[in-house]
């Protein structure tokens, strides 16, 4: 098998899109931008504020890619 790494070597690290415009997709999924600003979280939210949290995490996960679509 042969693969090919995206750092090509280089030490200081990998970044993909130059900008929060450029479209990026994972697994066959159409490149989009960069997913909105999901709201922050911490100790004092309610469940619903999390449930709500996790529920735009999972959607933007989904439209990159990065997880499967159900």
């Amino acid at each position: 098998m042969s693969v090919e790494f995206l750092d090509k070597g280089n030490d200081d690290g990998t970044v993909l899109g130059q900008d929060s415009s450029k479209l990026i997709g994972f697994w066959g999924v159409d490149p989009v931008d960069q997913p909105a600003t999901i709201t922050n979280v911490s100790t004092t939210n309610t469940v619903g504020e999390v449930s709500t949290a996790l529920k735009a995490l999972i959607t933007s996960l989904k439209e990159i890619g990065i997880i499967a679509s159900a």
